[in-house]
């Protein structure tokens, strides 16, 4: 059966456009929606259309749309950008297949895609017993191939979109940037990040040597991106300023004997001198600035393993440690967020006495999420898209529902 696929914003670089040609190739109709500069640069040419509509016009443009194209699916990175998520309702309201995709909820070697939402949207259940007997009748996962790709090639990519995004702003005036600041401080940042990079990575890997030799016992906590819709609405801070307040509150509170905090920036993270900058000064405030370190980096499965544990809000970094057999502790919206997978209990709890995962619940739960939501490849390099690309196509011409 021949599908109608409209594509909306997806991750930067070429995964989308890639993706959508292959669909081309197996006599799918596909068009995408540009926004801005940025995703013509990464999706130019005749499957496409460029949006230049006011947003409170977007609902009744892309309902016209779906109906001029006689649109069967819609396709989006993400569900939670304005624009994204008022397009999913709009192609809910008119019988439209839904398929988000998003980073891999198992990193680095997959991506992931679920039906009608992603994360705190997600519809798999939080009932281990579901997780215990799907997995019962589920085939072994089949072997996995490295698809890792170097910061260095996001990093080209993120440039590139937000000078894009940039130069093209007068022909987009319209257009909403979903992210907390403007695209010229997007790009300065990850310039200065670039030119940063690699004395950065020689002092982070540096501290990480001396920290762990040290034989110091601690718990890890892992940040987020501020503008990650992650924090911003699947979890109840707002900000991870808010997030870490809340965490070193607690450690302060319940101070664990010989034990210390290291707080470790996002990978991506643009601003991390002013989140350590915070973070010491609540610290110092706290009382406890001798117990709790801050890292912008570093190897994240060294830190695991020389953890008791990690907190996290929803972060993908919280299944690093399950894989690592750690206590793990989600304080939003998480997928993972599971009796027998994580602690439940209170964080005050978790300091003392902290509950770690069910060998047996969490094998069944990363089986089905593996079979389920997740495709090994990634979005950048040649080598992941050739991994990824066939097996998205496949599951988009299958059969799934809103």
């Amino acid at each position: 059966m021949k599908r109608s696929f409209i594509f909306l914003q997806g991750f930067i670089g070429p995964f989308f456009r890639t993706l959508g040609r292959s669909l081309v190739n197996e006599g799918q109709k596909v068009l995408r929606v540009n926004f801005n500069g940025g995703d013509i640069l990464d999706w130019p040419g005749p499957e496409t259309i460029i949006l230049r509509e006011k947003a409170n016009d977007w609902s009744g443009f892309l309902a016209e749309l779906i109906r001029k194209q006689e649109a069967t699916d819609l396709v989006t990175y993400g569900d939670c950008r304005p624009q994204l998520r008022t397009g999913t309702e709009v192609a809910r309201s008119m019988g439209l297949r839904c398929h988000v995709f998003e980073q891999g909820y198992i990193r680095p070697d997959f991506i992931t895609l679920e039906d009608s939402g992603v994360n705190g949207h997600s519809l798999l259940p939080q009932s281990p017993e579901w997780y215990v007997d799907l997995a019962s009748r589920l085939p072994e996962v089949p072997p996995i191939r490295p698809a890792r790709y170097p910061m260095s090639v996001l990093v080209r990519h993120s440039v590139a979109y937000n000078i894009a995004k940039f130069m093209a702003q007068p022909f987009f005036a319209h257009f909403k940037n979903h992210r907390p600041f403007s695209e010229r401080t997007a790009v300065c940042r990850w310039t200065l990040k670039v030119l940063r990079m690699k004395s950065q990575v020689t002092r982070d890997m540096e501290f990480q040597r001396k920290f762990l030799a040290s034989g110091r016992k601690f718990f890890l906590f892992c940040l987020q991106l501020a503008s990650d819709y992650q924090i911003r609405h699947h979890s109840s801070f707002g900000d991870m300023n808010t997030a870490i307040r809340h965490v070193l509150g607690s450690f302060s509170q319940n101070l664990p004997s010989g034990v210390d905090l290291l707080v470790k920036a996002h990978p991506e993270e643009l601003w991390p001198s002013e989140l350590e900058t915070f973070t010491s000064g609540l610290a110092h405030r706290l009382g406890i600035e001798g117990r709790v370190f801050f890292t912008s980096g570093g190897n994240l499965l060294d830190y695991v393993e020389g953890s008791l544990g990690m907190v996290t809000v929803n972060s993908t970094a919280g299944m690093a440690s399950l894989d690592c057999h750690r206590p793990t502790i989600a304080l939003g919206k998480s997928i993972y967020a599971i009796p027998g997978v994580t602690h439940t209990n209170e964080l005050d709890v978790f300091w003392t006495d902290p509950v770690p995962p069910d060998p047996h619940i969490y094998r069944a739960f990363r089986k089905v999420l593996v079979h389920k939501t997740q495709i090994n490849g990634n979005f950048l390099t040649d080598e992941g898209l050739n991994l990824a690309v066939p097996k998205a196509a496949e599951r988009l011409m299958s059969n799934g529902v809103c």
